[in-house]
């Protein structure tokens, strides 16, 4: 996918362009320093420490998001000295990191290289969503590469006749993560529609195909067969995991298809898009001309296609084929809908439009290159400064709750927001629980939580119905207070003791 790279000094200046970009990315974003870190990202974290099947298959309370980082995260949680903050932070860069390699690959120029890593590590703010974790855009994104990869592979042996153990090993490894990147989020989907477009396009691939419909080429032929009886496994196994899940009669509708819906999706469409290109909000300018340079960029891109190499059209057009039946399927999504038409449903589309965009600027001459990527760079840092320095200063999730790492083990109930968050700081000694009137996304846990000698509330007006300051009635038990209070952001923890 990737040259070899000399030892150049333009060389070793984009590989240090590269570790710091990685390195500003991981200060300011990295679950482990986000100064938003809150319990929606802290779910991932805590699934570590009890990781079970199928409970922990989908983010906790829903059947959909597929958790991929806590599974691939867990064993080396058991395996390093690290707090399971860190090391989820590090496996959650590595994915990003590899999903920006292979991408990369699909590049020529240094120069777009190192504008994939800033759209990806220091994303557009509307975008920043795509770098957190407890959302779906990382580890769908990983997938959704390495089976594109392993997609190529295939393609090359198939093509070279090489018909030997490994196009069978690539064609499985292809299809896995497909049904991964599924797994994570049903919008991953298109990767299929990517393949299958890429193979309708790319005459010589077509052709094989064809001749294994017809059994003419017996390893086309198989490999088809496999991929019936791969998807149809994959796709099953995940119909029947749902099934034993918590539905959500919101959000398990796909699509809206009312047409009052379907006009109020279009008003919120026409309203941003001419806010944004009208530049109405002068606080976000950078996004806005942002937006404004791909209105242009995009059609320039797909007229310049034409200078591309045929393989490398081939590819280009699957990509810019797919990504518009990505926003179409996103614009009739029941949960863009009822986001009023969020950006960061979008976030995986926002990372591959550059991939054509580039490699079209890499046609132009090397002023024009420098321009386009000097333009869309000068977007993203500004939008990036803005947001993070308009937070410098603000505590990490280690700096809000860490006097309560050491606390003595027990149950931890309040409020959603802190609840999570500060049970993925205390890790080792809390466990938690939200009150009545939030997200209590681990039912799945209440007895274990039960069986607590401790617990912990805090002083204020949101204590359990029928309880006072000295007496908690919760879980269906009484507790009193043992007077040891906790600090914590200009809030008492009060501890309490379980009556036997």
């Amino acid at each position: 996918m990737m040259r070899a790279y000399s030892n150049s000094p333009k060389q070793w200046l984009y590989k240090a362009g590269v570790l710091l970009i990685v390195f500003v990315s991981f200060y300011f974003y990295a679950p482990c320093r986000f100064f938003l870190f809150n319990s929606d990202q802290a779910v991932h974290v805590m699934m570590l420490k009890h990781f079970s099947w199928p409970h922990d298959a989908y983010y906790w309370g829903q059947n959909r998001l597929g958790s991929f980082l806590p599974l691939v995260t867990w064993p080396f949680y058991k395996l390093l000295p690290f707090h399971p903050l860190v090391t989820i932070s590090l496996i959650h860069y590595v994915l990003l990191f590899v999903s920006w390699y292979l991408l990369a690959g699909l590049l020529r120029s240094d120069l777009g290289r190192l504008v994939l890593c800033v759209a990806m590590f220091l994303p557009l703010s509307s975008y920043y969503y795509f770098i957190l974790i407890g959302h779906p855009y990382e580890a769908q994104l990983f997938c959704l590469c390495v089976s594109v990869f392993s997609f190529n592979k295939v393609r090359l042996l198939l093509l070279s006749e090489q018909t030997g153990v490994r196009l069978f090993v690539w064609h499985f490894i292809a299809i896995l993560f497909g049904v991964l990147a599924y797994w994570v989020s049903e919008f991953s989907a298109l990767v299929f529609l990517f393949a299958g477009i890429y193979a309708w396009l790319c005459k010589p691939l077509r052709t094989k195909i064809l001749e294994g419909l017809v059994w003419k080429n017996k390893s086309a032929g198989a490999l088809i067969l496999l991929s019936v009886l791969y998807l149809g496994i994959g796709f099953f196994a995940i119909r029947d995991l749902k099934q034993n899940l918590t539905s959500d009669t919101l959000y398990d509708q796909l699509f809206i298809t009312q047409g009052s819906d379907i006009r109020k999706e279009f008003g919120y469409l026409s309203r941003q898009t001419l806010d944004t290109l009208g530049f109405k909000d002068p606080r976000a300018f950078f996004e806005n001309a942002f937006y404004a340079c791909l209105v242009v960029l995009v059609p320039w891109s797909i007229w310049l296609l034409r200078k591309l190499p045929d393989n490398r059209q081939v590819l280009m057009k699957s990509l810019l084929w797919s990504i518009l039946a990505g926003c179409v399927l996103l614009f009739f999504s029941s949960w863009n809908y009822h986001s009023f038409f969020g950006a960061k449903y979008f976030s995986i589309l926002y990372v591959l439009i550059f991939i054509p965009v580039l490699a079209s600027a890499e046609c132009m001459k090397p002023p024009l290159l420098r321009g386009i990527s000097g333009v869309l760079l000068i977007c993203m840092l500004g939008s990036g400064y803005l947001f993070c320095f308009r937070h410098v200063g603000e505590p990490t999730v280690f700096e809000r709750y860490g006097n309560i790492k050491q606390i003595r083990k027990g149950t931890l109930v309040c409020d959603y927001w802190n609840c999570y968050a500060m049970n993925a700081v205390a890790f080792d000694s809390l466990q938690s629980f939200p009150m009545e009137a939030w997200s209590q996304r681990n039912s799945h846990q209440m007895e274990q939580l039960k069986q607590s000698d401790f617990f912990y509330f805090f002083d204020d007006a949101n204590l359990p119905h029928k309880s006072t300051k000295d007496t908690v009635h919760y879980f269906g038990f009484d507790m009193v207070r043992t007077g040891t209070v906790y600090p914590v952001q200009g809030q008492s923890l009060m501890q309490y003791r379980k009556l036997k």
